[in-house]
């Protein structure tokens, strides 16, 4: 089961990745279009 391990690192650090992406736009956003994407993920 070596290579399952193996892909389930590089998915997580993809997701880290997309996730530092994502946090990067959203620095980048004005308050209210952080107060809209806030209310879409409830």
């Amino acid at each position: 089961m070596m290579e399952f391990s193996e892909l389930n690192s590089r998915n997580s650090r993809a997701e880290a990745e997309v996730r530092q992406q994502m946090e990067k736009l959203e620095s980048q956003l004005s308050p209210s279009a952080k107060q809209i994407l806030e209310t879409y993920r409830k």
